[in-house]
């Protein structure tokens, strides 16, 4: 063979070995595992299915058929419409209103949300809502308590 042929099949096979190689580190999208960290709250962590199984720690599996509960599942919805520009400005009023209480901002498309507080009962949120509404009566009528999934955030203070 010449020392051309040579050249060519060494380039052909690296080209190969490359591509294989390749493929078989393709990665696969990220997964998302944490929706969201707030401080003070409860806060979780969803593991793709599977990996539970890969976790070598005693307990494992019923770590995974546990299931966590939000001890302040209650909160104040004070914005849910599609303006990020008046859900920003919402909650600053509020916060600035309402420094002791926890404002989260949540989006989920279309739609911007902002949510004040988080508590144990639907009468607490009921009594913020009081307040929220006495205190901007211009979106008093937007103004309501929500139940939310866990790790929504913020806590009386």
């Amino acid at each position: 063979m010449s020392h051309r042929t040579v050249k060519f099949l060494l380039i052909v096979c690296s080209v190969f070995f490359v591509v294989q190689i390749c493929a078989q580190q393709k990665q696969q999208p990220p997964v998302c595992i944490v929706n969201e960290i707030v401080a003070d709250s409860v806060n979780t962590v969803q593991l793709p299915d599977g990996l539970w199984e890969l976790i070598d720690y005693e307990g494992a599996t019923q770590v995974r058929r546990e299931r966590a509960v939000n001890p302040r599942p209650f909160t104040v919805q004070v914005y849910g419409d599609k303006s990020r520009n008046e859900a920003n400005a919402r909650a600053a009023k509020v916060q600035s209103r309402f420094p002791q209480y926890h404002v989260r901002r949540h989006y989920s498309s279309p739609y911007f949300r902002v949510y004040l507080g988080a508590f144990e009962t639907s009468k607490e949120a009921q009594e913020l809502v009081n307040e929220v509404k006495r205190a901007f009566p211009a979106f008093a009528n937007e103004v309501h308590w929500t139940k939310t999934s866990l790790g929504t955030g913020g806590r009386k203070r």
